[in-house]
C-alpha cells in the first residue's frame, strides 16, 4: 500500500473499526487499492465498519490526495455513424432510404443492436460500416462507387454496386486491399447460371470459393494445413461476406421470409489452390481449367450440400492412392449421396499429389479413373433418386442421355459408375502438406453450379498494396525478401 493510501487507511477512527472484522486483503480488495502481494501479511484481520462505508470514504479521501493535473476526464463510448448494407433498388421499394445515406447513429454495443434487429447481420458481432471505412475500400477499384457490378438480383430486385461490397465487406471483418476479391465473388453469385436466388431452398446449401493467382499469397490466404478453420482474417472474413452478401442484396433472411433452408449451412472458409505445386508437378491449376491463363488472379466459387469427412488415403503409389479414393467414395465418406448432375471438388494434400505426379498421374488422368471405377449398384443408387426410380440408368441409356456403361444388363445388383460426367470431377492442392488426408465438396446438383470470375486490380494495385496491412503482416511474418 501506497504511504498516502496507508495514511487514509489509517485515518478511520477506532470507533469505526468495533466489529465486521475483515481480512486486510479483503478490506484493500473491497475498496479498490491495488497493492503488491508481499504488502499483506496472511491471517492479519482488523475490525472495520461494513464495507461500502469504508469505501465511500476512502474514495472521498484518495480523490483530496490526488493532484488536479492527473484527474481526466473518462473518455464517453464512440458514436458511430453507419451505413445501410442493402444495394440500389431497381423498383421502388417503400421506406428504403438510399445506399450512402446514415442509417443509424449509436455507440458499438446500439450499433450491433440495431443491426441484429433489422436483421442485417448473421447475428455475430460486425464492424460498423461508417463512410471512413467504406471509401478505404473504395481506394481499391477502378470502378465508381455507384457502377452497376450485377444484374438485378432475385428476390430483393436490388443490384450490387461497389459501395453496397464495401459496406457488406466492412461488416465481415475485411480488409480494404480486399476489395477486389469480394466484387469479382459478387459477380460471379450474381451470373444467370449460378442460380443464387435457389440457394435458399429446402436443401439450404452454402458456397466455397476457391483462388487461384499471386493475388492469394499477397493477401495472406491460408491454403495449407487448416485452411477450413478459423485463424486467418483473410480465408475467414472474405467466406463470411457470403453471408452479407445474401442476407443484405438479396435479401434472403429469415424474417421475410425468404429463407427456406430445412437445416441451413454456415459459411465456408474461403480457400486457395498451391499453384506453385501445380506447375511443378505439370497440372493446370483450377482457373487454368475453367480457362484462365497460368497466372491469371481468379475466383472460382460453386454451391456446398455437402463437406466430406477428411479420410486418411493409404498406399505407395498413385494406383494406391486412387483406388483409396473410389473406397472411401464408395463407402459413403466423401459425399457420395445419390447419383445426380452436381460437381465434386477432391482437395488433395501436397503428399498424396507428389505421388500421383511421380507416377504419371495428371488431373484429367484422374477424373477419368474416379469415373470408371467409383460404382455401386444400379438398386444401391437407383433408391436414392427422388422418385426411387427403378430402371432408372437403363432408360437413361435408352434415351441416349447415359453412355451403356450405366446399362450392361438389367440386373439391379450390377455396378454401375456413381458419377454420371467425368467433366464433373475437379482436383485442387490444398491442405496439410504432410498428410495423407483428403476432402471432397459437392454442389448442390443444378443450383450454383461452378462459376469462375478474373479479380480485376486497380492501376495503382501495387501502390496500394505496399501500403496495406496484408503486406506489413507479410513482411513481419516472413522477412523483407519474401515479397
Amino acid at each position: 500500500m501506497k504511504n498516502g493510501q496507508k495514511e487514509v487507511y489509517n485515518s478511520v477512527t477506532e470507533e469505526k473499526r468495533k466489529s465486521n472484522p475483515v481480512s486486510r486483503r479483503e478490506f484493500i480488495k473491497g475498496a479498490g487499492l491495488v497493492v503488491g502481494g508481499g504488502a499483506v501479511g496472511a491471517g492479519i484481520t482488523y475490525p472495520l465498519v461494513p464495507k461500502k462505508e469504508v469505501i465511500k470514504e476512502v474514495i472521498k479521501e484518495v480523490i483530496k490526495e490526488v493532484p488536479k493535473e492527473v484527474i481526466k476526464e473518462v473518455p464517453t463510448a464512440a458514436v458511430y455513424e453507419v451505413l445501410p448494407p442493402y444495394g440500389k433498388p431497381t423498383i421502388k421499394i417503400f421506406g428504403e432510404q438510399p445506399e450512402t445515406d446514415i442509417a443509424f447513429k449509436g455507440t458499438f454495443e446500439e450499433v450491433l443492436k440495431h443491426y441484429r434487429e433489422k436483421m442485417w447481420s448473421d447475428g455475430l458481432p460486425i464492424i460498423p460500416p461508417t463512410v471512413e471505412k467504406v471509401e478505404e475500400f473504395l481506394k481499391y477499384t477502378d470502378y465508381p462507387a455507384d457502377a452497376i457490378l450485377t444484374r438485378t438480383l432475385l428476390p430483393s430486385y436490388r443490384i450490387a454496386t461497389p459501395w453496397s461490397v464495401a459496406v457488406n465487406g466492412v461488416m465481415a471483418g475485411c480488409r480494404p486491399e480486399y476489395m477486389p476479391v469480394l466484387i469479382a465473388m459478387t459477380k460471379a453469385w450474381a451470373e444467370p447460371d449460378f442460380r443464387v436466388q435457389d440457394v435458399s431452398s429446402t436443401t439450404g446449401c452454402t458456397t466455397i470459393t476457391i483462388i487461384n493467382g499471386p493475388i492469394k499469397n499477397q493477401l495472406g490466404i491460408n491454403f495449407r494445413q487448416s485452411y477450413g478453420h478459423p485463424g486467418y482474417q483473410s480465408n475467414g472474413s472474405m467466406g463470411r461476406f457470403w453471408t452479407m452478401y445474401k442476407r443484405n442484396l438479396m435479401e434472403l433472411r429469415i424474417d421475410v421470409p425468404t429463407e427456406m433452408a430445412a437445416h441451413g449451412m454456415n459459411f465456408l472458409n474461403l480457400c486457395g489452390e498451391d499453384d506453385a505445386m501445380c506447375e511443378e508437378y505439370g497440372w493446370k491449376t483450377l482457373a487454368e481449367e475453367r480457362g484462365f491463363q497460368a497466372g491469371d488472379n481468379v475466383v472460382t466459387t460453386m454451391s456446398v450440400i455437402c463437406q466430406s469427412e477428411a479420410p486418411a488415403i493409404r498406399g505407395v503409389t498413385g494406383d494406391d492412392f486412387l483406388s483409396g479414393i473410389c473406397g472411401q467414395i464408395c463407402e459413403g465418406a466423401c459425399c457420395q449421396l445419390r447419383p445426380f448432375s452436381g460437381q465434386y471438388v477432391f482437395v488433395i494434400p501436397k503428399l498424396v499429389a507428389q505421388v500421383l505426379a511421380r507416377d504419371g498421374w495428371d488431373k484429367d488422368d484422374m477424373r477419368d479413373y474416379l469415373y470408371k471405377n467409383a460404382r455401386q449398384t444400379a438398386r444401391y443408387l437407383e433408391t436414392r433418386l427422388r422418385k426411387n426410380q427403378e430402371g432408372y440408368y437403363c432408360q437413361q441409356v435408352k434415351d441416349d442421355k447415359l453412355p451403356q456403361m450405366f446399362c450392361e444388363s438389367e440386373d439391379p445388383n450390377r455396378l454401375v459408375p456413381i458419377f454420371m460426367d467425368p467433366e464433373k470431377i475437379f482436383f485442387i492442392v490444398d491442405g496439410d502438406e504432410a498428410r495423407n488426408r483428403i476432402e471432397c465438396f459437392m454442389s448442390n446438383g443444378g443450383i450454383g453450379p461452378m462459376t469462375s470470375m478474373k479479380i480485376e486490380l486497380p492501376e495503382n494495385w501495387d501502390e496500394l498494396y505496399w501500403d496495406s496491412q496484408s503486406r506489413i503482416d507479410l513482411m513481419m511474418k516472413y522477412g523483407r525478401e519474401f515479397l
